[in-house]
């Protein structure tokens, strides 16, 4: 018999005081947090978590819209390091120590290739 615990990424794993557009919000983006959460909550996000679409290039209309100054990849760098930032340490640890106790430990949650990769080199 298989013992398997998942996990959830955000709220979970990472536990963020403010979404990142909030961030960006404060440093002077007008709207950034309304404008993003279109993006995120609909938008053309739905169409990067099945891989049918670059998140690079959908994001690209509304980084313009809040006048975002550098590259679409610049953006998901400083959001992804963000984040981590707020990673749960102390239960990552319990997850290495539960895989090591041979547990399976997976993450079942839907992000896009690019956040993906950049969780599971970051934050293994």
């Amino acid at each position: 018999m298989y013992k398997v615990i998942l996990f959830d990424i955000d709220g979970v794993l990472i536990r963020l005081p403010k979404y990142f557009s909030s961030v960006l919000e404060g440093n002077g983006y007008k709207d950034a947090a309304n404008i993003l959460d279109e993006y995120y909550t609909g938008g053309n996000n739905n169409s990067c978590l099945i891989g049918k679409s670059d998140p690079l290039i959908s994001i690209k209309p509304y980084l313009d819209r809040i006048g975002w100054e550098f590259t679409p990849n610049e953006y998901f760098k400083q959001q992804y390091e963000y984040e981590s930032g707020y990673a749960d340490h102390f239960l990552l640890q319990k997850i290495t120590a539960m895989r090591s106790n041979g547990l399976v430990c997976m993450t079942a949650t839907d992000q896009d290739a690019l956040r993906s990769k950049f969780l599971l080199d970051n934050l293994n």
